[in-house]
């Protein structure tokens, strides 16, 4: 995929100095990932920049959700990366695209309308993916 098929790339601040064990890739189509978002960057603070979230919008064309999504990562403690696409690719596009832009060997795909089941829920997957290194 080339960077003319993306329309905006948002990372936070906490982004560029993060180094991952765990990158958490959340595509979505039309959905708000912003509840998602809120609930992992609760644990933020105990990761110290080990877990790193990348959201891709795909496609939606909504302006007002990817104004917001951006607004949303540029708040998130949590580093974190916002792709917008300009046009539809598709599932398997949209996956592979978030694990290019992966950081980390451990790649955990979450559904933008997941919820976390418990408060560890990131620290919990960290520790696999440090435990399986």
């Amino acid at each position: 995929m080339t960077a003319e098929t993306f329309a905006t790339v948002v990372d936070n601040a906490a982004f560029a100095g993060a180094r991952p064990a765990l990158s958490v890739l959340t595509p979505f189509l039309r959905d708000d990932p912003r509840p998602l978002l809120a609930a992992l960057d609760r644990e933020a603070e105990a990761l110290v920049g080990r877990v790193e979230v990348v959201l891709l919008d795909d496609g939606t064309g909504d302006p007002e959700l990817a104004a917001a999504g951006a607004a949303a990562i540029e708040a998130a403690s949590l580093p974190t990366r916002f792709i917008s696409l300009a046009a539809n690719q598709g599932r398997a596009k949209g996956r592979n695209l978030l694990a290019e832009q992966a950081r980390s060997g451990f790649l955990l795909f979450l559904d933008s309308d997941m919820s976390p089941d418990q408060p560890s829920f990131l620290a919990d997957w960290l520790n696999i993916a440090e435990t399986d290194a």
